[in-house]
């Protein structure tokens, strides 16, 4: 891992790196400064982090039918529950400029597969639902958009949110 690290250094100069990062500013500019997501109580003022994991399976008709829908619009599994879910977002917090975080395994280079080592990067999708697209469209878009960010995945998220200078409030998720 500190070898790939090393690379990474090297590899992302101040070139590639504005390169990277001028993708992620054109992609994030005025995204909203956190989601109006109804909430059952008020947040503390230091979150605790201390969730919990609710399990759900599909059964294997339903998971026959998602997969062949993701089949017939020519994109993955991940790229239909991605577009749903940025739906759901949308529709529960009233809001039609959705962005959603998720996390990539940053193993795009063959060589890093045995390797052992926490090579995660985080990436911001951002979903635009003004217009009131219709599923296909909102499945193309989510196709998009992943496909984008999985081209500039490389710019690491901690240098993006330097780049963005945000105001992170560490308390609203």
């Amino acid at each position: 891992y500190i070898d790939f690290a090393r690379w990474q250094r090297q590899h992302l100069d101040q070139t590639t790196i504005t390169g990277l990062t001028s993708y992620w500013l054109e992609q994030l500019a005025a995204t909203p400064v956190h989601h109006s997501l109804p909430l059952d109580r008020p947040r503390p003022p230091i979150p605790s982090y201390q969730g919990n994991v609710i399990k759900q399976q599909f059964n294997a008709q339903l998971s026959r039918a998602l997969n062949g829908l993701a089949h017939s619009n020519n994109c993955t599994l991940f790229m239909l529950l991605h577009g749903a879910f940025a739906a759901l977002i949308g529709q529960l917090s009233d809001q039609q400029d959705i962005v959603i975080g998720t996390s990539i395994a940053n193993r795009e280079h063959p060589q890093l597969g045995p390797l052992v080592g926490f090579f995660v990067n985080s990436l911001a999708l951002r979903t635009d639902l003004s217009g009131d697209p219709n599923f296909t469209e909102l499945l193309q878009q989510s196709k998009t958009t992943l496909l984008d960010a999985y081209e500039h995945q490389q710019a690491p998220f901690e240098c993006l949110l330097d780049t963005l200078h945000t105001d992170r409030q560490l308390n609203i998720s």
